[in-house]
């Protein structure tokens, strides 16, 4: 609801003040619009990579151990908000295509370090082409 304007004081009111509930509901569609601008980069990502057998959440786990931010499944859950058992799962198939290989941590044994391969590397970089190619009709 705008509140009216004096004439006198015009000069030092803003003519419109904001509802304050004008502000939540901004901030309410924006997260929804992230999310679908997500969901359609995800999309988009997953259908250019089907022919080599790895879609969006796959391509996001490579691409967590390509920048270095992830190299144990523990890490890489972490960064993916996802559970043990689905990191599992998804390095599984990783593994099984070529795309990554585990190897024991030199420095503790106990660990497993997640290595991504020139295969793996290959798809990362084709994701990104294809996210390179989204943001040119976004401008």
């Amino acid at each position: 609801m705008a509140i009216p304007v004096r004439s006198y004081n015009s000069d030092i009111i803003p003519r419109k003040l904001i509802d304050p509930r004008a502000l939540i509901h901004e901030r309410a569609n924006l997260v929804v619009e992230l999310g679908v601008v997500a969901r359609h980069l995800g999309m988009a990502i997953g259908k250019k990579l089907s022919r080599y057998q790895v879609n969006y959440n796959l391509w996001q786990v490579l691409v967590s151990l390509w920048s270095g931010t992830a190299v144990t499944p523990e890490a890489a859950a972490q960064q993916l908000q996802v559970e043990p058992a689905t990191i599992s799962r998804y390095l599984d198939q990783l593994e099984t295509q070529g795309y990554i290989s585990r190897e024991r941590s030199k420095a503790d044994r106990r660990v497993v370090d997640i290595v991504i391969t020139p295969k793996g590397e290959k798809v990362v970089k084709i994701g990104l082409k294809e996210l390179d190619n989204r943001d040119k009709n976004f401008v």
